[in-house]
């Protein structure tokens, strides 16, 4: 994959905002490593597309993000669903969280799961969840776009 680097730019992206998520990243990695080499950071939407939208229901991710969520739920004595566990890894990748919703008690859901610590996921599971994610190539959004300018990878889409 080749990158052109406008040098006459005299303003650099600070920000892109992509679909991410565990099922995106084999996909994404010759942008992400761009988004590295340029200090851009990557604004995520559709976090939760895996638990949401994919066909299976999740897929291999499942019985991971829910034994997590069942560790977080007895280290903090409270529910911690696997979504939750989704939008911390999500964290953990360095990617800023976008979503939207009309819902009050999901934009009080949405604060809580904020303001928990940075370090709540442990390496291990960061490093277990990623490379499952990895193994099905799925997009919910902008597969047109995308998937014309980066090559899909050759993975199942579930």
């Amino acid at each position: 994959m080749h990158f052109t680097y406008l040098t006459p730019a005299y303003l650099r992206a600070v920000s892109t905002q992509i679909e991410f998520h565990p099922y995106t990243i084999a996909h994404l990695e010759p942008l992400l490593n761009l988004h590295a080499q340029h200090g851009i950071v990557t604004a995520s939407y559709g976090a939760l597309t895996p638990l949401l939208r994919h066909p299976s229901g999740g897929g291999p991710l499942v019985p991971i993000l829910e034994r997590i969520a069942s560790r977080l739920t007895s280290a903090l004595k409270k529910p911690v669903e696997p979504t939750t566990v989704l939008l911390l890894w999500t964290r953990a990748q360095g990617a800023v969280v976008v979503t939207a919703t009309k819902n009050s008690e999901i934009i009080k859901k949405l604060g809580e799961i904020a303001a928990l610590p940075d370090d709540l996921l442990e390496q291990s599971e960061i490093d277990e969840i990623t490379p499952v994610g990895k193994t099905i190539h799925f997009r919910h959004y902008g597969r047109e776009q995308m998937e014309q300018n980066f090559a899909i990878p050759d993975l199942p889409s579930s």
